[in-house]
């Protein structure tokens, strides 16, 4: 019975180190697993701020691209608002320049017709355009 205890001795020896040495393997394994899933967090973490990151900068370049284009409105309004200013201006200015023009032919003609009226009056003391005009009736 010895020599059976002792071959069944030997074979659950047997046994148990090839157990031990698939635990080892599992265990290497385990670590490995454990190793890769730890890398790929810290990967994900980084994936997700680059992420962020960019997606903030793209928020960015998008407000900065609405400003450029609200700026450039701005000024395209403004530009027109000159023009067209301008174009007022050019108008009221030859507008004022007809109208000082006719006021003035009124004045001479009415100066002028004035002169002719006082001329037939009889000897009347009269200020025209700042001077005393004296008339004698011939």
């Amino acid at each position: 019975m010895n020599l059976f205890m002792r071959n069944v001795e030997k074979q659950l020896k047997a046994r148990c180190d090839k157990l031990e040495g698939r635990n080892i393997e599992l265990r290497n394994l385990n670590d490995e697993l454990e190793d890769k899933c730890h890398t790929q967090k810290i990967e994900f973490e980084k994936l997700e701020r680059t992420k962020k990151i960019e997606e903030e900068e793209i928020a960015h370049r998008i407000k900065c691209r609405e400003e450029t284009t609200e700026i450039e409105k701005d000024k395209a309004v403004a530009d027109a608002e000159r023009k067209a200013d301008r174009q007022v201006m050019k108008v009221k200015g030859e507008y004022q320049d007809k109208l000082i023009a006719g006021l003035e032919k009124r004045g001479d003609e009415l100066r002028t017709m004035y002169t002719e009226i006082l001329a037939r009056l009889p000897e009347v003391n009269v200020e025209i355009g700042g001077s005393t005009v004296k008339t004698k009736k011939k």
